[in-house]
């Protein structure tokens, strides 16, 4: 299991990270789904449009394997990423390990990227927000994630995807 204690005493720096998927049309044909990232005190926000499946759900979970893999990439040395999701789906698959179940293919690659940090030496936690309520950093991923699912439809597999993050297990 990954660790759940927010250390605040640790002398490792904490790294912010707000996540939130957005789907208009939810469980309808023709919806459409985007995810926003906000890192506090970087330049590194991510606001894209989901491919395949179309829900919620889907954008709220790729929203946190985005994150994650953006640390895994830019961030050098280990810290503690402090996660804020107003999705307790989101934040339970983040801080605890599933074996199987509903979008599995998003999951098993969140859990993949986030494994390989914890090995890195990062701590992960985080922290379920309400949404909607005028919290700053969730209110701008909202916004990024609103305007990600208003973006074209992404064409690249998650097969290209999938041997990337196979890529990354390799050098672990």
């Amino acid at each position: 299991m990954v660790q759940q204690k927010i250390y605040t005493k640790n002398k490792m720096k904490r790294l912010t990270i707000w996540t939130d998927g957005a789907c208009s049309g939810n469980g309808q044909a023709g919806a459409r789904a985007g995810y926003g990232v906000y890192f506090e005190g970087r330049d590194w926000d991510i606001s894209k449009r989901l491919r395949g499946k179309q829900t919620n759900n889907c954008a709220e979970l790729y929203a946190v394997y985005a994150a994650l893999k953006r640390v895994y990439y830019r961030e050098k040395e280990p810290c503690e990423l402090y996660f804020r999701i107003d999705n307790k789906i989101a934040l339970n698959t983040l801080l605890e390990t599933r074996r199987a179940g509903a979008n599995w293919n998003i999951i098993s690659k969140l859990y993949k990227v986030r494994d390989v940090l914890i090995k890195r030496g990062f701590i992960i936690n985080g922290k379920h927000v309400s949404a909607h309520v005028g919290i700053p950093g969730n209110e701008r991923a909202d916004k990024l994630a609103t305007v990600g699912a208003k973006k074209k439809e992404r064409l690249q597999s998650l097969d290209t995807e999938t041997s990337e993050i196979m890529g990354i297990l390799d050098r672990y």
